[in-house]
């Protein structure tokens, strides 16, 4: 039933499409149920196929992009990390400490890059990818990535360029709301990992808030990843002795109760 819809369609299929077909017949559902690439997005990244939806960027994104970030584990800035998050705007796989912190996940108003690129909001949106916040969809936002593009296209220089982006404010709030979580599937095995972070971790930064601290409370693992942390994090040790090997409750850092969500993700 896959074989319906040629290769290079299903290649270049955006998830509004998708969605949208899906909703025609109960053929162009089966059609849609014998790809591969679907079946998995749906059971593992439902949330994110409604974030794109709500946040207008579901046209922007390729189920095969989707798909790719999906079954790739690392951070795409910083390799090393386990890459628990996907920043929307550019379809990147992300650790958190680089959705926070990376100029490369910067974002911005478009009403600001509208006025430096002297180019309407409205014409804008109708040639880069512009997410709407959530819950508050009345904010718009653009990647510094695109910016770039944009003002590169007026002719500026690309000194001009920059000396524009960098007086374009930062804000961790706007990071945040342009990213969502994601897992990663084994193709392999078909396998979920959303990542864990580390309870001593944050212990530890509950009684000393140094920037050292902060950068491990902020890191999450694959389940193989956090097996070789918990061999070198003290405070995580303690807390399996002091919970005999999780048999006993004992008392949960501020950060970890209720899971530790990461608040705006």
């Amino acid at each position: 039933m896959a074989d319906a819809m040629p290769q290079p369609e299903r290649d270049s299929l955006d998830v509004k499409s998708a969605l949208r077909f899906s909703h025609v017949n109960r053929t162009a559902r089966e059609i849609l149920s014998a790809i591969r690439e679907l079946r998995h997005l749906r059971a593992h990244a439902l949330e994110p196929l409604c974030v794109l939806l709500r946040t207008n960027l579901a046209v922007h994104m390729d189920v095969s992009t989707l798909y790719t970030a999906l079954n790739t584990q690392k951070c795409a800035l910083c390799p090393a990390a386990f890459g628990g998050f996907f920043f929307l705007p550019t379809a990147t796989r992300c650790c958190l400490t680089c959705i926070a912190s990376s100029p490369e996940t910067q974002v911005t108003h478009v009403s600001r890059l509208a006025d430096a690129a002297n180019i309407p909001a409205g014409t804008l949106a109708k040639q880069i990818p512009v997410l709407h916040t959530l819950p508050d969809s009345r904010k718009r936002i653009v990647s510094l990535q695109h910016a770039r593009a944009v003002l590169a296209g007026t002719g500026m220089s690309t000194a001009a360029v920059e000396r524009t982006l960098s007086r374009f404010p930062d804000s961790l709030t706007l990071r945040f709301q342009a990213a969502t979580s994601l897992p990663h599937v084994d193709r392999a095995t078909g396998t979920a990992d959303s990542g864990v972070s580390c309870k001593g971790c944050q212990v530890a930064f509950e009684r000393d808030f140094s920037d050292e601290h902060l950068e491990l409370r902020d890191r999450f693992y694959s389940k193989a990843g956090f097996a070789a942390h918990f061999e070198e994090c003290e405070e995580a040790g303690r807390l399996w002795e002091d919970s005999q090997a999780g048999e006993v409750k004992v008392k949960e850092p501020k950060g970890g109760v209720g899971g530790g969500r990461v608040r705006g993700i």
